[in-house]
């Protein structure tokens, strides 16, 4: 750049043109603060001690000694205010005094070769000088940003006690000011670009609160830097007013349209829409519906897992209600302490409580079984329309109520399982004993009043999003969830896959391919061991039968030199050297193979031993 600028200082230029530099408040972060003038200072006090002294003089003589010891005390306040430094806010006429980060010094550079270039003829230049840059999507913020919407992590990171000031302009303003600039031409050749955020709202954790109040959890906290890229920007502590020539100070009308005006603070809804449309992240809002045990609850679980959003039931709302202690916590309390039904009406306005949070209205959620009915799905997503006009008529009465659909929290993908009660009350056998809540008595009473409410009755909670022209899914329950579950993503899918910070294609396929092979590999696994568990027990059984024969063997040639020893008859003798030989080794082999019939299998065994014998 430095090579194109000095093109111009020998250039003869026949022809008007302008040089508009965009640069960055990062050319001043490291210029000392600028402090009052003590002499002013000095002056003006000393000007209003005198006029409080004529005043006091001007008094009673006895009120004259507490007068004198006043006006000391005030004098001794003055000499305290003068030693204590104030800093005041940098202007563009003092752009020769600024001082760079140690990174930006070539900009500082730059800004001066085209500063330096206003004496020419026919050469008009500026410097624009913008503050931290912010709005359309994000660059310098998207970390906090991405951490509010995704709520990850829950409390948002400033640096140290987070009192620094930190200049901002919206990335729209920057470029009108530019424009502005090329348009007018003004005599100021130094200008600062930033909004008219007020002082207490430009600290660091101003800006941080903010985000996270207008798009996350609400909550931040203090970290030590860890040399992130944002951690540059959020450390400036600059003091700096925008041009005059920009936001005049008295009350004229600016000499354009600002888009952000009061800065990031008092605009963050308008940032948060701007972020979610320039990532392309959508809001996924399903309702899940369907008769008891048909699966609305685990797939649910399942798509909120998936999509990254809230899973929203009643009595896990209940809970975080009184948690959170919210405006209807303590009569949820109250409730709940005497065993009272919550009316219809005031759970509706939990759950509307609920949809309007931060992370609801911005990633999305998935109704489990809520609302369970037609009447319950008005009450949930019609809201009391706002007028003008005064809540009572000519004659007094008060006007009835008018409402209106809240189109923000109303779901887009609507899906019902459907399902015989044979295969239900089948369904909850298998698994009451995993869930004391699903006793048959109370799941057949429960199945019923869904029936009556939404299959018999002529206003189902499915009308009412079929008559607001939504798309309702009605998916059979059966066995297969992995087919199951792909035919609901199909469906919430239909107009393309919300970008949201999920996984895209490739790494879904990736992800799939991965899980087959992991799942087969286990499979295999698995396999394996099973088949060396069963050749293990078989050779342990052989083992255990050659260690019964061994045994018996032993016993039976124990016994044999027992009777020898007790009878030494020639009988014996004839029986040991000529029968019991065979009819032992006969008698292992039967322990051995332990055939249907030992009786035949040792006969066969002493014949064929009487056959070799002979021979």
């Amino acid at each position: 750049m430095e090579e194109k600028l000095t093109i111009f200082k020998t250039a003869k230029i026949e022809e008007p043109k302008i040089i508009v530099l965009v640069s960055s408040v990062m050319t001043w972060t490291e210029t000392p603060k600028k402090q009052e003038k003590i002499e002013e200072a000095l002056k003006e006090d000393e000007e209003n001690e005198n006029q409080d002294r004529e005043k006091e003089e001007k008094k009673s003589e006895e009120k004259s000694v507490e007068g004198l010891i006043k006006n000391e005390e005030e004098a001794e306040s003055v000499e305290k205010k003068i030693e204590e430094p104030k800093f005041v806010n940098f202007e563009e006429g003092d752009f020769l005094t600024r001082v760079p980060h140690r990174d930006f010094g070539r900009w500082k550079n730059i800004e001066d070769l085209v500063l330096g270039l206003g004496a020419k003829e026919n050469l008009s230049v500026f410097v624009v000088c913008a503050g931290v840059l912010y709005g359309n999507g994000e660059s310098v913020l998207e970390h906090h940003f991405k951490s509010a919407w995704l709520e990850s992590p829950q409390q948002l990171p400033y640096l140290h006690h987070g009192e620094n000031l930190i200049p901002t302009i919206h990335v729209k303003d920057l470029a009108r000011i530019i424009k502005f600039v090329v348009d007018t031409k003004p005599e100021s050749k130094y200008v600062f670009a930033v909004d008219n955020t007020p002082l207490s709202e430009r600290k660091q954790i101003s800006i941080i609160k903010a985000i996270s109040n207008g798009i996350g959890t609400g909550e931040v906290c203090s970290v030590e830097p860890k040399n992130e890229s944002w951690e540059l920007y959020l450390s400036i502590d600059l003091f700096v007013k925008p041009s005059v020539l920009l936001v005049p100070e008295e009350e004229a009308a600016p000499p354009f349209e600002w888009h952000a005006l009061s800065g990031i603070t008092q605009n963050i809804y308008k940032l948060n829409s701007e972020f979610n449309e320039k990532r392309g992240l959508k809001p996924i809002k399903i309702f899940v519906s369907g008769p008891p045990a048909s699966g609305k609850t685990h797939f649910s679980r399942i798509l909120s897992t998936e999509y990254n959003v809230p899973h929203i039931k009643i009595y896990e709302l209940i809970e975080e209600c009184i948690k959170k202690h919210s405006e209807f916590s303590p009569t949820v309390q109250e409730m709940l302490k005497n065993n009272q039904k919550i009316p219809a009406e005031f759970l509706a306005e939990i759950f509307r409580w609920k949809l309007h949070m931060n992370h609801c209205r911005n990633r999305g959620y998935i109704l489990d079984g809520y609302p369970r009915n037609h009447q319950e799905a008005e009450m949930l997503f019609m809201k009391l329309k706002k007028s003008e006009d005064p809540p009572a008529d000519e004659e007094g009465d008060p006007k009835p109520k008018e409402y209106e659909l809240d189109s923000e929290i109303l779901p887009k993908s609507i899906i019902v399982f459907r399902a015989h009660s044979s295969f239900l009350l089948s369904r909850i056998e298998k698994i009451q004993h995993l869930h004391h809540d699903y006793r048959i008595d109370r799941m057949t009473r429960r199945l019923r009043t869904f029936r009556e409410e939404n299959e018999i009755s002529d206003r189902s909670v499915f009308d009412y999003f079929s008559d607001l022209n939504n798309e309702v899914f009605e998916c059979e329950c059966n066995d297969d969830e992995a087919e199951t579950l792909e035919n609901l993503k199909i469906y919430i899918e239909r107009e393309g896959r919300p970008y949201n910070f999920l996984p895209n294609i490739e790494e879904m396929v990736e992800k799939r391919r991965k899980y087959i092979e992991d799942r087969d590999s286990e499979a295999m696994e698995k396999l394996k061991k099973e088949k060396e568990k069963v050749e293990q027990m078989e050779i342990e059984r052989w083992e255990l039968r050659d260690k019964r024969a061994s045994g018996r063997l032993d016993l039976i040639k124990k016994e044999l030199q027992v009777a020898s020893k007790e009878q030494g008859i020639p009988l014996r003798k004839y029986l040991m050297n000529n029968i019991m030989p065979a009819l032992a080794e006969a008698l292992i082999q039967v322990c051995k193979v332990m055939p249907e019939d030992p009786v035949d299998y040792v006969a066969e065994l002493m014949y064929a031993h009487s056959k070799t014998a002979k021979k």
